[in-house]
C-alpha cells in the first residue's frame, strides 16, 4: 500500500523557530497554499490573504502575505516525524526540493547524516528555511 505524504506530515509535531504567538512571511499566498497544503499535505484554512497551518500536536501556525519578504537564512518551521526514510520518496515524487546549509555537512539531498537526529532542509516558495527531522 501506497504511504500518502499529507498523512505523514498531517501526523507530525510541528515547532516554530522562536516566539509560538509568531507565524511566518511569505509574498504570495497562492504559492504557500499550493506548497504546505498540496506538496506538503499539511491541513490548512485559508482565510482571506492569511493561511493557517494546523499541526497534530495542537499548534496552529499562521502565515501571512507580507510585501518585500525577506527570509531568514535559519529554519523557522521544523517538522518532526517518526521517520525520514518514510517521508523522503513521497516529497521527493511531488517535487519538493532539498538543500543543505553552507556551514553544514549533507549528502546531497539536505539530509544531514552527522547530526542526530536525522535533519533534512527545504525551503517554501517564499525562500523560508524549514526543517524536517527524525523523532528519536
Amino acid at each position: 500500500m501506497r504511504r500518502i505524504l499529507g498523512m505523514v506530515l498531517a501526523k507530525a509535531s510541528i515547532f516554530l523557530s522562536g516566539d509560538r504567538s509568531s507565524g511566518l512571511w511569505v509574498d504570495s499566498i497562492e504559492a504557500a497554499t499550493a506548497f504546505y497544503g498540496e506538496k506538503l499535505g499539511i491541513s490548512i484554512t485559508r482565510v482571506h490573504d492569511a493561511l493557517t497551518l494546523h499541526a497534530a500536536n495542537g499548534v496552529d501556525i499562521p502565515i501571512l502575505l507580507k510585501s518585500g519578504h525577506v527570509p531568514s537564512r535559519h529554519a523557522v518551521l521544523y517538522f518532526v516525524v517518526d521517520s525520514i526514510a518514510g517521508v523522503l520518496p513521497e516529497l521527493i515524487s511531488r517535487g519538493v526540493h532539498f538543500s543543505s546549509h553552507d556551514y553544514e555537512v549533507g549528502d546531497g539531498l539536505g539530509l544531514e547524516k552527522e547530526w542526530s537526529p536525522l535533519i533534512v532542509w527545504l525551503a517554501d516558495p517564499a525562500g523560508n528555511v524549514l526543517c524536517i527531522m527524525q523523532r528519536h
